[in-house]
């Protein structure tokens, strides 16, 4: 995903980034033990990026290019932005300001890695009402759907990222918590089924980040 005029395209490609992850998570199957393990730590890996690089490319595209929405509309705002090192730092400026104003207030090229990553989309909502975003709508719609995404997968990243006794116990909680009495491996815990769920948990996370991004971009 990347900076775009136009919404219609940065949605074409997070479904076809979501699809292939979709895909990808379905061959599991046909793989031994230690290769299903390493293919669900990419596939939550590379959820949780998406997550990322939406929110980035969508505030990117609204900021500093006169993009439009899926559905044609002119996304207008009140800041004066002409490139995508500004508006990740008008970002970092409204909810890092301590940060912005201790290290970056006379910046003017800011590296991906420096920048204010942003997982949780209520942030979106924050930054909408601060430069008056036009689009203010959508970003309402998406989150009106409650998704569970956001906040769950946080477990099962850093459960795959440090693979330790205590990331492992966490997942065994969230699993107790959302009714799954059994849980025999924190490694393939993402593949269980909640009751009341009609997915386990990794497919409901795309469905959720699917119909998210399609309200966020329409």
């Amino acid at each position: 995903m990347r900076p775009t005029i136009n919404f219609l395209y940065l949605h074409k490609s997070a479904r076809r980034r979501l699809r292939y992850l979709n895909n990808t998570y379905a061959s599991r199957s046909s793989l031994g033990s230690a290769q299903q393990n390493a293919l669900l730590s990419f596939c939550v890996v590379e959820l949780d990026n998406i997550i990322i690089n939406l929110h980035r490319e969508f505030l990117v595209s609204a900021l500093s290019t006169k993009c439009v929405t899926c559905g044609g509309a002119q996304v207008t705002h009140n800041q004066s932005l002409a490139s995508s090192d500004e508006a990740m730092l008008y970002v970092m400026s409204v909810l890092e300001p301590n940060r912005f104003k201790k290290n970056y207030k006379s910046t003017v090229v800011l590296s991906r890695r420096d920048e204010t990553k942003i997982r949780d989309p209520l942030k979106l909502q924050t930054l909408s009402i601060d430069c008056r975003l036009s689009n203010y709508n959508s970003i309402v719609n998406a989150l009106s759907l409650n998704s569970t995404v956001f906040a769950e997968i946080a477990v099962f990243r850093n459960f795959y990222a440090h693979r330790n006794s205590q990331t492992a116990k966490a997942v065994f909680a969230f699993c107790r918590n959302l009714g799954i009495a059994t849980v025999d491996d924190a490694w393939d815990a993402v593949t269980l089924q909640p009751p009341g769920r009609p997915l386990n948990i990794y497919q409901s996370w795309i469905t959720d980040l699917s119909n998210f991004a399609e309200l966020l971009l329409d």
